[in-house]
């Protein structure tokens, strides 16, 4: 029940702050940040797989950072991401720490990934 009701508060801020969220979140590795309404308005695309190690995550602003290899990405964990591991059960992103290995399907909108589903090798 708990669960529920603090998903329930986030969809409603995330409602509430939408379109101010959306003009803060930074693009990609770079990290710099688009309010251009064209880029924003762009549908979302596929922008493939990653697997590497978490190196930074921020559970309240909802992103974390991934390693792999040399190349660090920035992606947004959204309430709609589906989080799996290695037993049939799901996650959430409390359940990502610091160092864990994962696989990430992710998209891009306005040069921000976005992860579709983390499955935590």
């Amino acid at each position: 029940m708990g669960r529920l009701r603090t998903v329930s508060y986030v969809l409603v801020l995330l409602t509430l702050l939408g379109p101010s969220i959306a003009a803060a979140v930074p693009r990609g590795p770079a990290g710099s940040v688009t309010t251009d309404p064209d880029e924003l308005a762009e549908p979302a695309r596929d922008a493939g797989e990653i697997e590497g190690r978490v190196e930074q995550i921020d559970y309240h602003a909802g992103r974390m950072t991934i390693a792999v290899g040399r190349r660090m990405y920035e992606v947004v964990v959204q309430p709609s991401t589906s989080i799996s591991g290695r037993s049939k059960a799901f996650y959430e992103i409390a359940d990502i720490k610091r160092g864990a290995h994962v696989e990430v399907l992710m998209s891009q909108k306005a040069g921000t990934y976005i992860a579709q589903i983390i499955h935590i090798l």
